[in-house]
């Protein structure tokens, strides 16, 4: 049998003189293992001596528990099912007990190896201690492989209960994310609606705090005017008590000036004839005022500036002359010859009623029409505007008494307005046409 290798089935039973290996195997008749015992040459009687059978059993249970830490590659695959082999590595209790059977194979391969060498006593009674200590090693195994039974049932239900756990806890995993993710989108817009109302908030306490300050000055105002309202309304009760008065009084003082009115005309217009009180001669313009086609002029003998020269005239109830044609331009030329000559142009001028103050350049007349380009009667390149006196230039215009060239109607110059002073021609309507 040298180099060989045996394969031996063995099945295992219970038999009285073996409790502990009854114990293990009672009611697993059934399972079946293959044990296998290999036979190398025959080793002299120094190998036996070196060689412990007990060390050779244990190696084997310790391969089969650490498969990966031996290398077996050299034995030969034992019959072994593949639905046993796979079963053996699924499941620790299967394990264990196809271990146990190994052992019960060791022992009896050992029992085996002890008939073989019965003749050497010491080698009997070593064997004997290493079955008696392999006994217990199977009692030990036996008692690990029922709480390992055990512990695999407990897991086992326990695994059942957290597996239908975990698949309740991945429902409500996956409805708590759904409902994250709407409570994440309704978070941004909550937020933005926040930021909105939060800016909307701050402009309205803004403008409540301006309309608490308005309203307080607004109630302050109100007090003060409630105040005055009343003091006005005790004046306006006085005022009324005195417009009664004063109404009768003017109706008094009317009437008295429609009488000095009409005596202060007929003074002017109707003075009382010489060495008579009563007896008058009516005349078309006031005395020293001289008539000409239905209207009565006023020629100065003081100076004024054009201004205060508007201004008397006024007062007398004329304004200064508006020239409309050639004839009354000759009339006021004539007129002007009468009167005694003063040495030069400038001495013997007269204001008239045309300005440019208004808009330099647009020529106007004191009632507001504008220059008649046909009764135009400017003197060589007047108006200059000339700024040498006054820095706002010449806007108004004067009238002036030409010696030469003679009987040029050529005479207006334009003047300032409030440096010079120039006599002035007054005009109004005549009374009465003669």
């Amino acid at each position: 049998m040298s180099g060989e290798v045996l394969y031996s089935s063995v099945k295992f039973t219970r038999k009285p003189g073996h409790q502990a290996a009854a114990k293990l195997c009672a009611g697993r008749e059934d399972y079946v293992t293959y044990a296998t015992v290999k036979f190398a040459e025959a080793p002299n009687s120094q190998q036996q001596q070196q060689t412990d059978p007990s060390r050779t059993a244990v190696s084997l249970v310790y391969c089969v528990l650490y498969p990966e830490l031996c290398s077996l590659s050299s034995d030969p695959t034992p019959p072994v099912s593949a639905a046993g082999k796979a079963s053996s590595y699924r499941q620790p209790a299967l394990v264990l007990l196809i271990l146990c059977c190994l052992l019960l194979a060791a022992i009896i391969s050992l029992a085996v190896y002890h008939f073989r060498t019965k003749e050497d006593p010491e080698k009997y009674t070593s064997l004997s201690t290493n079955y008696s200590s392999l006994l217990n090693q199977l009692q030990d195994l036996s008692s690990d492989y029922s709480n390992l039974n055990r512990n695999h049932s407990e897991l086992q239900s326990n695994y059942s209960k957290l597996s239908g756990s975990h698949s309740e806890l991945q429902s409500n995993y996956s409805r708590l994310n759904e409902t994250h993710s709407d409570l994440q989108s309704n978070y941004i817009k909550l937020s933005g609606s926040h930021s909105n109302l939060q800016s909307n908030y701050s402009r309205l306490n803004e403008t409540h705090s301006e309309l608490q300050s308005n309203y307080s000055r607004l109630n302050e105002t109100h007090s003060e005017l409630q105040s005055n309202y009343s003091r006005l309304n005790e004046t306006h009760s006085e005022l009324q008590s005195n417009y009664s008065r004063l109404q009768k009084e003017n109706s008094a003082l009317k009437k008295h000036s429609t009488e000095l009115s009409v005596k202060s005309i007929l003074d002017k217009y109707c003075p009382l004839k010489e060495g008579s009180s009563k007896e008058r001669v009516c005349k078309a313009c006031p005395e020293k005022w001289v008539e000409s086609n239905g209207k009565c002029y006023y020629f100065s003998p003081d100076k004024m500036n054009w201004n205060s020269s508007r201004a008397s005239c006024v007062s007398m109830g004329a304004d200064l002359v508006i020239i409309e044609s050639e004839a009354e331009q000759k009339f006021l030329l004539e007129n002007d010859k009468s009167k005694p000559l003063l040495g030069n142009a400038e001495k013997n001028s007269y204001w008239i009623g045309l300005t440019d103050a208004a808009t330099e350049g647009t020529w106007l007349w004191v009632d507001g029409t504008p220059l008649n380009d046909k009764a135009k009667y400017w003197h060589g390149n007047e108006p200059d505007d000339w700024k040498g006196e006054d820095s706002s230039g010449e806007d108004c215009a004067r009238l002036a008494y030409l010696t030469s060239p003679a009987n040029s109607l050529k005479a207006w110059f334009d003047a300032s307005c409030t440096r010079q002073q120039h006599r002035r021609i007054c005009e109004t309507t005549a009374l009465i046409n003669i």
